[in-house]
């Protein structure tokens, strides 16, 4: 669950790529914001506190997508209120999140880029808990031993109240992955600002000894090296994907009351302007990262009204089978109204 105050940062870049002397292709972007989540105790009881910043994380992070592309950029918002849907966009349900990768997926080619947001609670749970049928990533039950973790989109309200299930509402690791493997854009970001985010990196290319060895000091290091998939055709698939989680898989990640957002996406938010480091006016991926990464442990540190030197977890930079940089986007510092 998000909760106020504190963050737990960990940053997993996936790339087979090489960077390109500019960005090319059409940007489409799917952003989800979800802050109202009362009806989760009432139909799935299951207890998900209403968030205060998700809601303007998607909103910001939607605007701020639109100054660094361009108007051509299909940004498509979906955002909850803590009061219930806003009136002007689609509810960020399940159903939704289907139905916008179908788009995404007859729209976009094979130059293009596609852009993935959420910010709202992460769970993790049994699988079995949520669907009896799931399969796990090497062929066993779910009435076994799998956890997966969820993003916990808004509950649809045309469902009929016979199908309100945490399989009907929750959207699995698994179902990103595949949703992902289905595009064929040339680069896919990623960028999830949940608890248990890192949970939901399944099945991506192969790490090199280097990058295992930089998990092995975490305590989340088994559970991520077991999410690399050996599926040579899957790790084809992901080759072009890439990957910020706001926390661990056991961990949390957090929002500031003070400053309207999360940390993470704050961080983000900062950084499209200012962590351009080389000065080349484009902002890569690593550079995003690292200062994303080094931006949130300064803004915790200003909040520790005790004045203690704290250990927020691991900051973690990694890549997939390749270790070149890709750009993200031209550097612009965004107008303070933005966020």
């Amino acid at each position: 669950m998000k909760k106020i105050k504190y963050l737990l940062t960990i940053t997993v870049l996936l790339t087979a790529a090489c960077a390109s002397p500019e960005i090319k292709g059409k940007t489409y972007a799917l952003i989800y914001g979800v802050s109202g989540y009362s009806r989760y105790g009432t139909d799935l009881r299951l207890n998900a506190s209403d968030l205060k910043a998700c809601r303007y994380d998607a909103e910001s992070f939607a605007a701020a997508l639109k100054v660094l592309y361009g108007p051509s950029a299909e940004i498509y918002l979906r955002t909850e209120p803590i009061d219930g849907m806003s009136g002007t966009e689609k509810q960020p349900s399940k159903q939704q999140i289907l139905s916008d990768f179908e788009m995404i997926r007859s729209a976009a080619g094979s130059e293009d880029r596609f852009i993935f947001f959420y910010a709202g609670h992460g769970m993790a749970m049994k699988a079995s808990e949520v669907d009896a049928k799931d399969q796990g990533e090497y062929g066993e039950t779910a009435a076994t031993h799998i956890q997966r973790e969820y993003l916990c989109p808004a509950i649809d309200r045309t469902l009929p109240s016979g199908d309100i299930s945490l399989k009907n509402v929750l959207f699995s690791d698994r179902e990103l992955r595949e949703e992902l493997i289905s595009l064929s854009c040339k680069r896919k970001f990623v960028f999830l600002d949940s608890c248990h985010s890192a949970g939901m990196i399944t099945a991506y290319p192969d790490v090199n000894a280097s990058i295992l060895h930089a998990f092995s000091h975490s305590a989340m290091s088994v559970a991520l090296k077991a999410y690399f998939s050996e599926n040579k055709s899957e790790k084809e698939a992901h080759k072009n994907t890439w990957i910020l989680a706001a926390a661990g898989e056991n961990g949390n990640s957090y929002e500031s009351t003070t400053i309207g957002h999360g940390f993470f996406t704050y961080s983000l938010l900062k950084g499209f302007g200012e962590a351009d480091s080389n000065r080349d006016k484009f902002v890569s991926w690593s550079e995003l990262t690292a200062y994303a990464a080094e931006y949130s442990r300064r803004m915790l540190k200003e909040v520790d009204s005790s004045g203690n030197s704290r250990q927020f977890g691991d900051m973690l930079v990694s890549c997939g089978s390749g270790s070149e940089d890709v750009l993200f986007a031209p550097a612009v510092q965004l107008d303070k109204s933005i966020y």
